[in-house]
């Protein structure tokens, strides 16, 4: 039943794309409706002249605006994004790859785990590891304390569901979140691994881990972690309680972002088709509110920013990737880049923190920090509290 559906879909999808092929304007007018994904490089329309004309680079220059400017171009790359996706299983995005059940892998990560690329040396680990101990004490003097939160990787923890011709590929060598773990344990930092606390914990909520559609683990498993690792704070070394927290959670009729970030990138003509589930964390018991700083990537965004909204921190600086927001979200400053810290007047933001913690995907283990910690490392003098 399943193949008479994707060839009539597929059928009906090749009419409209002679439809649109055949009728220009017909294909303008639906562009206005169907935006594209994505970055594309742009053109501008050349001017002509007698030299332009002459010498060949007017017709190139034309060439080059009219294959991202032709009427009917985003119709027909989502036309060409389906066909590959539901007649041949195949991504049109070569960022992705299609597996088992629809689960859609960024290719980044299925290389990390698998892992297809060289992992990073022993080296760089154990710079690592000097350099993130020296951290601690700097901050210890300053009466702060610093706390390593490892996110999960879609392509480890739904290994079963990956692409076969990218599985049997899989190298019997341990990966950088592999050498990352080992450098920790045999080290006195703090850290939580939201790997292997999903890998033991009860699967007590409805969403799934990581959704078909999303690199992004589900906002209820991320808030989970977010929830397990205010407690483990709170019963460890931390001198901080962080108070109870309750997490609950709703199903969806359609994605938030970035539930369904990879499908979108594919350009598909189909709306994404996963029960996706929003989540909230709420503190039913508040107690102590410590100042953060929080320096991580994406997967932030759907664990450690609930603890901010929940108001489980006093004061908060949530530095994701080349931006950063204070006061609850409410406030937005972006950066020329991920390391331009030059930017920032980050001496009053760290000086007066209570707890630094650094967010890191297991994917990302290889090059963690984005150069923040050399940096605090070469202006130890912004974690003082004077400022």
């Amino acid at each position: 039943m399943r193949k008479k559906k994707s060839a009539g879909a597929a059928l009906f999808i090749l009419f409209f794309f002679l439809l649109t092929a055949g009728c220009l304007p017909i294909g303008a007018f639906l562009d206005e409706r169907f935006t594209l994904s994505g970055v594309t490089e742009d053109h501008p329309l050349p001017q002509i002249n007698r030299e332009t004309l002459w010498d060949g680079s007017f017709q190139e220059q034309f060439n080059s605006w009219f294959e991202t400017h032709f009427p009917g171009r985003n119709l027909l790359i989502r036309i060409r994004g389906q066909l590959m996706y539901s007649l041949f299983r195949e991504s049109p995005n070569e960022n992705a790859a299609i597996g088992k059940d629809d689960y859609i892998f960024g290719t980044e990560y299925l290389n990390e785990y698998l892992p297809l690329l060289e992992p990073g040396d022993d080296a760089y680990f154990t710079d690592l590891k000097t350099k993130l101990e020296q951290l601690q004490t700097i901050l210890g003097e300053y009466d702060k304390e610093l706390y390593i939160f490892i996110t999960p990787s879609k392509a480890h923890l739904m290994a079963d569901y990956i692409p076969w011709r990218y599985k049997v590929l899989k190298k019997d060598t341990k990966t950088n979140y592999q050498r990352l773990k080992d450098m920790l344990e045999g080290s006195d930092l703090h850290y939580f691994d939201c790997c292997a606390f999903i890998e033991q914990s009860e699967k007590d909520i409805q969403a799934p881990l990581f959704y078909t559609t999303g690199v992004h683990w589900s906002r209820p498993w991320g808030m989970k972690c977010a929830a397990a690792f205010s407690e483990y704070l709170s019963q460890t070394s931390s001198r901080w309680d962080l108070g109870t927290l309750s997490l609950s959670e709703t199903p969806l009729d359609a994605p938030e972002w970035p539930d369904a970030d990879i499908y979108s990138s594919l350009n598909l003509l189909r709306a994404p088709h996963d029960q996706y589930f929003t989540s909230s964390l709420t503190i039913t018991e508040q107690k102590d509110t410590p100042t953060v700083f929080l320096r991580g990537g994406s997967f932030m965004g759907a664990s450690l920013a609930a603890l901010i909204s929940a108001g489980v921190f006093g004061q908060e600086v949530h530095f994701e990737n080349n931006f950063y927001y204070t006061d609850k979200y409410s406030h937005q400053v972006m950066l020329s880049s991920f390391t331009s810290y030059d930017e920032v007047d980050l001496d009053p933001l760290l000086g007066r923190s209570d707890i630094l913690i650094l967010e890191v995907n297991e994917a990302a283990a290889g090059r963690m920090s984005f150069g923040f910690i050399d940096y605090l490392m070469e202006y130890p003098e912004l974690l003082d509290r004077d400022y």
